[in-house]
């Protein structure tokens, strides 16, 4: 069902390495954590960086709309309540992140994926220079945000969101919609929910190194709050100013390596 001859092969793109990108191009993806919403974060931060804000979901949306080869072998399998392959998704982000006006322009803030283990795998392939934000939370905080989540009212649109980190979101980020609360995930499946998610984000970890950054989010912050911790864990970290009594490591004097 995935063959198309309009659709590349993710296997057959060329890696979005430092080489492949503009001198001062960012792409940077920001993770949603379990049962939250931080789509609105990452357009601010989109909006105040002068970065794309590129949603995998709006993505799929227009795909879909506009027929395109991706849209229409994503539409198979919605059309039967299956997710959308990662071979789909993945393809379809690739070519968005490849447009010049992103990949050698001021770069883009992706929100959406990676989904699962082999995503993540994957996503690395495709943008080895890429950077990641996490907003973790603790699984206290999670268990609290799993019961419940709000979904749009508009029978054409039903998208769904989990604890949002803005308390005046009212409408659907998607459509504009009213927002409804109804119930969310059953509390015997966290272990297993949160022991995927942990297993994601170490595999991000392990793959992309310092390119990896973890705010640590809770349940009492706003949205400001959420956008202030961003803005500090992305900032260039500072290099340690030299003690009076520092010896450089290329002093002779320094040397403690033992004779022989």
């Amino acid at each position: 069902m995935l063959d198309s001859p309009d659709l590349p092969l993710a296997s057959e793109f060329t890696p979005l390495g430092e080489a492949s990108l503009g001198p001062a191009t960012r792409l940077l993806v920001v993770l949603q954590p379990l049962f939250t919403t931080v789509g609105p974060t990452a357009e601010t931060m989109a909006q105040t960086t002068g970065l794309q804000f590129l949603s995998v979901n709006l993505l799929l949306r227009q795909a879909i709309r506009e027929r395109t080869p991706a849209g229409n072998l994503a539409r198979r399998f919605l059309a039967t309540e299956q997710p959308v392959p990662s071979a789909i998704v993945l393809s379809m982000l690739y070519m968005a992140v490849s447009e010049p006006q992103i990949c050698h322009g001021p770069g883009a803030i992706i929100y959406g994926v990676p989904r699962n283990e082999d995503e993540a795998a994957l996503l690395y392939e495709l943008m080895p220079a890429g950077y990641f934000l996490d907003f973790d939370a603790t699984d206290g905080d999670l268990t609290q945000r799993a019961p419940v989540r709000q979904e749009c009212s508009n029978p054409g649109c039903q998208y769904a969101c989990g604890w949002t980190f803005n308390p005046r979101l009212t409408n659907c980020t998607i459509c504009g919609g009213p927002l409804g609360t109804v119930l969310g995930h059953d509390p015997g499946d966290l272990d297993q929910i949160l022991g995927a998610s942990r297993a994601v984000r170490e595999r991000l970890a392990r793959l992309f190194g310092p390119r990896y950054r973890s705010v640590m989010t809770n349940n009492d912050m706003t949205h400001s709050d959420v956008v202030a911790a961003t803005t500090a864990a992305l900032a260039p970290k500072p290099a340690p100013e030299a003690g009076p009594d520092d010896k450089s490591t290329t002093d002779p004097a320094a040397d403690t390596s033992p004779e022989g």
